[in-house]
């Protein structure tokens, strides 16, 4: 409650009370009082005196004058008066009744949930309530009135709602006009990832806010890209063992090359060589798909040339997918009647490209052992693995609102707003890991013959990009903006940081988000 305000309230000059009438004239407005009777007939008399707010009685041809007639009850809180009994239902804490101005009910809640066809509720004294609350469609809502007679004044203390967390403290619904004034309206920090605190929603609701002071808090950090396993790598992409030599066999197959299809490329690992029984055992095969890299070994020689066999190469790496981008600056997100949802970043452009397959090992040629026969053939290569798939983005932030209209028609008259500060954007997700590639065969028993080599497992996917950070404001609205009068002051809290972009290593960087806005007043 701001006393520089309310301290008008106290002069008596003019209307009712002086300069408080200019800014707050209903405070004034008393309902008008019965007409007072006219005198019975004889010699002319003077009228009686209205009642007070009345008007006064008209003089009669002869007698007295009538009595004036008595005031209507005063329903709208005007300094230093009562509110009528008969006026709506009534809370007080430390009660526990039927709603009636003499057995009041004790919580806001429940006054809402018995209303019936009462369209006021009326709180006294400045203690607080917990638990949000939808107000109907024409239905007020009046604080600053004393516990002990509910005569209102600008210096009581003002009542006090607590909202419940991820909910709007107060909802207004429904196209009637209503007074909500005189309160104290605190929204609970967000709790669930990238949740906003709304202290007022309005929903195509028509209705003045009238001397509150309204706090939101702090909305929550966005949820951070969904990290991905890295996926199995097949059996079938192993490579298979080469042939046992020199068992008088003529000849003797390599392992077979291990098998994978990744996005409808081939990168199978290539065949072991042969085990012969000739001069030079075979070559194995290259790996899949055909390249500089990933290349059978050569087979062994015989001895006079004194060529070794050679293990089958290791195929190639897969490459990174693009990384994706972080939330923009001209993403303002969602709001609507719902509540907020902010701008989450984007997902990483690409997978990652497949490993290429390994290559076969080099067979032996005929055994030189005494033995008879070919000598042992080399391993197969494994198959190269699948690339990663693309990195989740970093949801949005939740926000920090005062006040939310969607499609409403408000009149603020003297309001205090101070909001918090907007969540932290979620980080985007580096990017699955790529499938390792599969495991080289061995060679076959007996001397002369190589392994395989293995296959080059899967680039890691694109990176994915931070969410925008939490908004901070202070009266927010979709359709027309709000009216004011009065004093309207707004103190913003910080706008929330943009979530990180996801780090899936050189070249697969994602950038991070915008950060959230920090402004008194925003269109959507």
């Amino acid at each position: 409650m701001r006393a520089t305000v309310w301290a008008l309230a106290f002069s008596l000059s003019g209307c009712l009370y002086g300069g408080v009438c200019d800014e707050y004239p209903n405070l004034c407005a008393n309902e008008t009082g019965g007409s007072g009777a006219g005198g019975t007939a004889g010699a002319g008399a003077q009228g009686g005196d209205g009642g007070i707010g009345g008007n006064a009685g008209g003089g009669g041809i002869g007698g007295d004058g009538g009595q004036g007639g008595g005031p209507n009850p005063i329903c709208t809180p005007t300094e230093g008066e009562p509110i009528g009994p008969d006026c709506g239902v009534f809370v007080d804490p430390d009660a526990a009744g039927d709603g009636s101005q003499a057995m009041p009910y004790s919580s806001i809640t429940e006054a809402v949930a018995a209303l019936g066809s009462a369209t006021h509720i009326y709180v006294c004294g400045g203690d607080s309530f917990s638990g949000s609350i939808s107000l109907p469609a024409g239905v007020s809502l009046s604080g600053g009135l004393a516990c002990s007679d509910w005569t209102f004044a600008a210096a009581n203390p003002l009542p006090e709602l607590q909202g419940t967390a991820d909910q709007p403290a107060l909802t207004l619904i429904g196209n009637k006009d209503r007074d909500v004034e005189f309160f104290q309206i605190v929204a609970a920090n967000a709790v669930t990832a990238g949740g906003s605190s709304i202290t007022i929603l309005a929903d195509g609701a028509t209705a003045t806010l009238r001397g509150l002071t309204i706090n939101a808090g702090t909305g929550s950090t966005g949820a951070a890209g969904t990290p991905q396993g890295v996926p199995q790598t097949p059996v079938s992409a192993n490579g298979g063992n080469g042939g046992n030599g020199c068992l008088g066999l003529v000849g003797v197959l390599g392992g077979g090359g291990g098998q994978n299809t990744c996005q409808a490329t081939n990168v199978g690992g290539g065949i072991g060589g042969s085990g012969t029984n000739g001069a030079t055992g075979g070559p194995g095969a290259d790996g899949q798909p055909l390249s500089s890299t990933g290349e059978g070994g050569v087979g062994e020689a015989e001895l006079g040339i004194g060529q070794a066999c050679a293990l089958g190469e290791v195929g190639s790496i897969g490459l990174a997918g693009l990384p994706g981008t972080g939330a923009l600056s001209t993403d303002l997100g969602t709001l609507s009647s719902t509540g907020f949802l902010n701008a989450p970043g984007l997902p990483g452009q690409s997978a990652g490209s497949p490993g290429q397959g390994g290559g076969g090992g080099g067979g032996a040629n005929l055994c030189t052992t005494g033995m008879l026969g070919a000598g042992p053939s080399g391993g197969g290569g494994g198959a190269g693995g699948c690339g990663g798939n693309v990195g989740e983005p970093g949801q949005g932030g939740g926000g920090s609102f005062g006040i939310v209209s969607i499609n409403a028609t408000l009149t603020l008259d003297t309001v205090t707003i101070t909001t918090s500060s907007g969540g932290a954007g979620g980080a985007g997700d580096a990017g699955q890991p790529g499938m390792a590639g599969g495991a080289e065969g061995s060679q076959g028993m007996g001397s002369g013959a190589c392994p395989g080599g293995p296959g080059g497992a899967g680039g890691r996917g694109g990176a994915g990009g931070g969410g925008r950070g939490g908004p901070s404001v202070g009266i927010a609205y979709v359709g027309t903006a709000p009216t004011e009068e009065g004093s309207i002051e707004i103190t913003l809290g910080a706008a929330g940081s943009g979530g990180l972009g996801g780090d899936g290593g050189p070249g697969n960087q994602a950038t991070a988000g915008a950060v959230g806005l920090s402004v008194e007043r925003q269109d959507w």
